[in-house]
């Protein structure tokens, strides 16, 4: 017995007569290696490390640590550690933790985590106690006025250091405006 189809001649199993192997070829598109929208940091470094064409060992490289560790990242089995969060988002490009940030905690945990600092050092660096700052990261607890005052201060010098903020003097009054972005 023998079939004809327009697709090409078919063949037929010799144990099952009455089946015919058609020769098709399907074709799809392959999927995306890419996170279409990563949420942790694994798949944010992923996400940068495919659209550069890079390997693990290499991106493992620029951010000396083993390829293993962005292995783990990458997979979401273990997460960077606070220092290394500054070289990340330099690698990445852009900061992958949420941005509309509302209150003073929020804002000052991801200000520590972005320069890789640990409580203890900002609460140093900003003259409050370290278990303050803590209670503040999380909108816990009392906050009084010294200590807010001296946040503000602190947050203000630093964006004046990096060139955000200008402070200008007029009729003997200190003003602080927001520089224009270039």
């Amino acid at each position: 017995m023998k079939m004809h189809s327009s697709f090409g001649s078919p063949r037929l199993p010799p144990d099952h007569p009455c089946v015919a192997i058609l020769p098709i070829t399907l074709t799809c598109p392959k999927p995306s290696k890419l996170p279409q929208n990563p949420h942790t940091w694994g798949e944010h470094i992923k996400k940068r490390r495919l659209e550069l064409g890079l390997y693990q060992a290499e991106v493992a490289e620029i951010l000396v640590v083993t390829e293993s560790t962005v292995t783990n990242w990458e997979k979401n089995k273990t997460d960077p550690t606070l220092q290394l969060l500054p070289k990340i988002i330099k690698f990445v490009g852009y900061d992958p933790m949420p941005g509309d940030t509302e209150n003073l905690g929020e804002k000052m945990l991801r200000y520590r985590k972005c320069r890789g600092v640990s409580q203890k050092e900002l609460a140093k660096q900003m003259g409050i106690d370290p278990t303050t700052l803590s209670r503040l990261e999380r909108n816990r607890g009392r906050h009084f006025s010294s200590v807010l005052e001296k946040v503000n201060s602190y947050l203000f010098m630093e964006l004046c250091s990096r060139g955000q903020f200008e402070s200008t003097k007029a009729n003997g009054k200190e003003k602080h405006t927001p520089r224009d972005a270039d």
